[in-house]
This record gives C-alpha cells, structure tokens and sequence, in this order.
C-alpha cells in the first residue's frame, strides 16, 4: 500500500449530525472541515501513528470495493449520509455514499472508526488569525 488516500465525509441530517470531511493522506497526515455540530468548526490538521494508519489502511484495503453499490440509501430524505473514499493508486478512487444502518458492515465500521479519529485525534487549526 504505497498510496493510500481515504476520506469520509458526513452531511446534514434532520437534527444535529455532525458535518465534517476527514481526509486521510499517505503517511498518516489528516485534514479535517468541521462544519456544523462539532466541537469547533473550521480547518484542523492532525497525525496518526504509524500503526494507526496502518490499521485504517488495512480496513479500507480489506474492503470489498469493487464489489459495493454506489450507494445504500433508504429513501428517508431526513436521515444522516455518509460518503467514504478510497484510493490506492492515483485514478483509482472508489466512492460509496450511505445511511450507517444500511450500510454494509465493513463499511460501517470504517465510517464509525473514522468518526472516533474525529473525536479523539489532537486537532491542530489550520486558521491564520
């Protein structure tokens, strides 16, 4: 796994969703847009260990991309959608959007320990004040 570029991306619900885009670079660098109903909104940088990222590249390597539908939606337009991305070679991008309950299980757990990275990474601003 060279290149490993993986993102997850989070849109409003009817309700207090947070919205975010996590954005995970090669070699464990992470961009982070809080946008609304997160503990701060704006642009954080933040980095994993070595054996963080290793785990999460090897959730989303172990994955059945090519298998997944491009999408896993219920049809209630209220509910929170998720999109992840997933890219080991530049051009090969994989995109799946979802409601978490419909989703299939290693889907799921990705967006849900990605969500957890939000939660207790150390966020540094990106903001030039």
């Amino acid at each position: 796994m060279k290149h490993v570029y993986m993102e997850v991306q989070t849109y409003p619900c009817f309700g207090a969703c947070p919205i975010y885009k996590i954005q995970v670079l090669p070699g464990g660098e992470m961009l982070k847009e809080a946008i609304r109903f997160n503990k701060d909104s704006g642009s954080f940088k933040g980095q994993l260990s070595e054996e963080a990222h290793r785990e999460l590249a090897t959730m989303y390597h172990n994955a059945k991309w090519t298998e997944y539908e491009g999408s896993y939606k219920s049809g209630y337009t209220d509910l929170a959608l998720t999109t992840l991305r997933y890219s080991e070679e530049p051009g090969d991008t994989f995109k799946v959007t979802f409601e978490l309950e419909a989703a299939p299980s290693e889907l799921k757990d990705i967006a849900l320990h990605m969500d957890s990275l939000r939660r207790r990474a150390e966020w540094k601003s990106t903001m030039n004040y």
